[in-house]
């Protein structure tokens, strides 16, 4: 489905992220971790936010990579250990 639809429409589902991977926009009715990209939905506008959504073309390539590799952690690299201590120490986390 994701591969032929135009935008996905959620309230906070993980297939707007997924959707992304397809160059798909969202549409958010709910709060969600990967919202930065997506298009609110505001009951007041909602046909706006429709418009909003079927003309969207953010550069999802980029949006991806910053939310892997930029904001999460990697557990896949060479930097992993270092990356998780790091997030450790900023908590104030003993280790």
């Amino acid at each position: 489905m994701l591969q032929t639809c135009d935008y996905v429409v959620t309230q906070n589902s993980s297939v707007a992220f997924a959707g992304y991977f397809f160059g798909k926009p969202a549409l958010l009715f709910g709060n969600i971790d990967f919202h930065h990209i997506a298009i609110k939905a505001d009951m007041t506008y909602l046909a706006t936010a429709f418009t909003n959504v079927a003309q969207a073309r953010p550069d999802y390539a980029r949006y991806l990579y910053w939310f892997w590799q930029t904001q999460s952690i990697n557990a896949g690299r060479d930097d992993v250990h270092s990356k998780i201590a790091a997030r450790f120490e900023r908590f104030g986390w003993p280790m």
